[in-house]
């Protein structure tokens, strides 16, 4: 189906859990898809990255017909990582240094 329409794209996993793929990059589509939203353009992409702009085109043009499947992959990256963050203790955000930090403490005042 995916790979006659879009020459490019191969798939990996099993059916249950098939990935679309660029075909010359080690990345999904979804990796694509999700990194390029911090680009103007394919060609910025491509310019700033590993990838082809024609490989970026390939991975938008398959998310433009498959919009669900992308955005479903998308998600569970997310939620992944956000379990990963909160399993290894990130507390980016929690854990706050004081501007005061590398003032001296007065109850060290005796031994400067």
């Amino acid at each position: 189906m995916g790979i006659r329409r879009f020459p490019g794209i191969a798939f990996r996993g099993s059916d249950r859990n098939r990935r679309p793929w660029v075909i010359g990059t080690a990345l999904d589509v979804w990796e694509i898809v999700a990194a390029s939203r911090s680009f103007a353009s394919p060609q910025e992409m491509a310019a700033k990255t590993d990838l082809s702009e024609a490989q970026v085109r390939l991975a938008l043009t398959y998310y433009e017909e498959f919009p669900e499947e992308i955005d479903e992959a998308i998600r569970e990256a997310q939620t992944r990582l956000r379990q990963l963050q909160r399993r290894f203790g990130s507390a980016k955000g929690i854990i706050v240094i004081g501007e005061d930090f590398d003032e001296p403490l007065e109850d060290f005042e005796e031994y400067s």
